[in-house]
C-alpha cells in the first residue's frame, strides 16, 4: 500500500475505514510518500470489536505519520510472507491515541527524528532505544500490557536514550492533564551523562540500574586484536582492525562509530572476521575505502587516464582479461587506476557469522578517487559475506571510485545465506562503476545458499 502526497507541504491525512464486523486484516508492505503523508485508521465504537492491523515493513521519513485510534490493535513488523523480527528499526512517526493499541517486537529502535506520541497500549515490549533524534513522548494515559494494566503505568525492561534522543511528555493525549505524571518502572536506564527525566512528567521507581553508555572521552582511536569477546563501538569512536583473522563473540557498531579496515596496499594481506552476531546501527560505519593496491593489481590502468578494473572493467578499458578473482569467494583487493595519483583500490573483508549479521549501517570496500583530477579511479573491492541470517535495511558497498578521466570498475560481493533468512535483508548492494569521463564498468553482486 502506497500514500503519496507529492510534496505538498500541507498534511494529507489518509483515512483507512474498516468494517466493524472485520477483526483482521494485513499489509506487507507500507510506503509513505511525499513531505507529510499521514495514514489514520478511523476509531471504532467502544461496542465494535477490536480489529488488528498487521504492517510488515514501512518505507517512510518522520515527516510521515502512522496513527491508530480507538479499538485499532497496529502490529508492526508482522507479515504473513516473514516472521516478526526481534528488532524493529522505526524512523516513521507514529501517534498512538487513547483508545488504540500498538504490539512492537521485543527491541524497538526509535530514531532518524521520529516522533512517537503514546497515549495508548503498548504490548509485548520489553527494550525501547530513543536515538539520533527520535522522540518517545508519553502521556499519562499510556501504559504497557499485558502488565500493568492501568492507565500511566509504563514498564520495561530496558530504555536506552542515545545519541540525541529525546524522551518527554505527550500532550495531545485527551481528558488528562499533561502534567500528571507518568510512572516508570525499569529494570535499567543505558543514558548518555546529559539525559534525565523530567520529574513534572515521570516518576521513576527506585532499584534500576543506571548505565552512561558512554565513556567520558569517546574521541579516542582503538586498535582491536584478533581475538576479544564483545566488540562494542560507540558514538564518536574509530576503532582500526588490521589484516588477519579475528574472532570476536560479539561485534557491534553504534551510531556515530566507525570500524576502518587497515588493509594492505600490497594487496597481499587478507581480513577475516568471525563473529557470532553482528550488529551495524544507523550511521554506523565498518569501512575499507581505498584500502586496497595503492599502485598496481591484477586490475591496475595501464595507460594514462584508465581506471583500475575488478569485478567490472575501469573506464576506458576495453579488454574484459583485467578481471581477476573468484565470484562465489571474492577476497581481493581492488586494483588502482593508472598513474601515481590514480585511486586507490577497494578494500577486502570476509565477514563470517555464525547467527545473526544485522546492518543498518555502511559496511563500504569501494575504491578511491585521484588525488590528481585527470587520473583514474580505483576499483571497488571485495566483500564475502557468511551469516545464518542477513536482515536490515542498510548499504553493503564495493563502488569503483570516481576519476577525473575514467572511474574504477566495480567490486565484487558475494553472499552466503540459508534460503530463508537473506530474505529479510532490505538494504542495498552497491558495485556500481565509478564516475568520470567514462565511467566504469559495474561489478558483481552473487549470492549463494549455504
Amino acid at each position: 500500500m502506497t500514500i503519496d502526497n507529492g510534496q505538498n507541504a500541507t498534511s494529507a491525512i489518509s483515512v483507512l475505514a474498516v468494517n466493524p464486523d472485520v477483526y483482521y486484516f494485513s499489509i506487507e508492505h507500507l510506503e509513505l510518500k511525499g513531505n507529510t503523508a499521514t495514514l489514520g485508521f478511523r476509531p471504532r465504537l467502544d461496542s465494535d470489536p477490536t480489529v488488528t492491523v498487521n504492517i510488515g515493513q514501512v518505507s517512510g521519513s518522520s515527516h510521515n505519520t502512522i496513527i491508530t485510534s480507538n479499538r485499532v490493535m497496529l502490529n508492526l513488523g508482522a507479515a504473513t510472507s516473514i516472521p516478526k523480527p526481534d528488532i524493529l528499526y522505526f524512523s516513521t512517526s507514529l501517534d498512538v491515541q487513547v483508545g488504540g493499541s500498538l504490539s512492537v517486537p521485543d527491541h524497538w529502535f526509535i530514531q532518524d527524528g521520529a516522533i512517537v506520541q503514546w497515549c495508548g497500549a503498548v504490548h509485548s515490549i520489553q527494550n525501547v532505544t530513543v536515538r539520533t533524534g527520535g522522540q518517545l513522548n508519553i502521556g499519562y494515559s499510556a501504559y504497557t500490557s499485558p502488565n500493568p494494566v492501568s492507565s500511566g503505568q509504563v514498564a520495561l525492561d530496558t530504555l536506552t536514550v542515545d545519541d540525541g534522543g529525546l524522551v518527554g511528555s505527550a500532550t495531545n493525549c485527551t481528558d488528562t492533564p499533561a502534567t500528571t505524571q507518568v510512572e516508570l518502572t525499569l529494570n535499567a536506564l543505558h543514558r548518555t551523562e546529559t539525559f534525565s527525566f523530567d520529574p513534572t512528567y515521570f516518576t521513576v521507581t527506585s532499584g534500576y540500574t543506571d548505565v552512561i553508555i558512554h565513556p567520558a572521552n569517546p574521541n579516542y582511536n582503538c586498535t582491536l586484536s584478533l581475538s576479544e569477546n564483545n566488540v562494542v563501538i560507540h558514538a564518536g569512536q574509530t576503532c582500526t582492525i588490521a589484516p588477519g583473522e579475528h574472532h570476536y563473540t560479539s561485534l557491534t557498531v553504534h551510531p556515530g562509530g566507525v570500524l576502518l579496515l587497515a588493509g594492505d596496499a600490497t594487496g597481499s594481506q587478507m581480513t577475516t572476521i568471525h563473529a557470532a552476531t553482528v550488529l551495524i546501527h544507523p550511521r554506523g560505519l565498518l569501512s575499507g575505502v581505498a584500502t586496497g593496491y595503492s599502485s598496481g593489481g591484477p586490475g591496475m590502468g595501464q595507460v594514462s587516464g584508465e581506471g583500475g578494473s575488478y569485478g567490472g572493467t575501469g573506464g576506458s578499458v576495453t579488454d574484459p582479461v583485467r578481471l581477476y578473482g573468484d565470484m562465489q569467494r571474492p577476497q581481493h583487493y581492488g586494483s588502482s587506476g593508472f598513474g601515481s595519483n590514480s585511486g586507490h583500490g577497494g578494500g577486502q573483508l570476509s565477514l563470517i557469522v555464525s547467527g545473526s549479521l544485522t546492518n543498518e549501517g555502511l559496511v563500504d570496500v569501494s575504491g578511491g578517487s585521484p588525488s590528481s583530477g585527470s587520473e583514474g579511479g580505483g576499483s571497488g573491492g571485495s566483500l564475502y559475506v557468511k551469516a545464518h541470517q542477513l536482515v536490515g535495511f542498510g548499504i553493503f558497498a564495493a563502488k569503483g571510485g570516481a576519476g577525473g578521466t575514467s572511474g574504477g570498475g566495480g567490486g565484487r560481493i558475494t553472499y552466503q545465506l540459508k534460503s530463508y533468512y537473506g530474505k529479510d535483508f532490505y538494504g542495498e548492494s552497491l558495485v556500481n562503476g565509478g564516475a568520470g569521463t567514462h565511467a566504469g564498468a559495474s561489478g558483481i553482486n552473487l549470492s549463494l545458499l549455504q
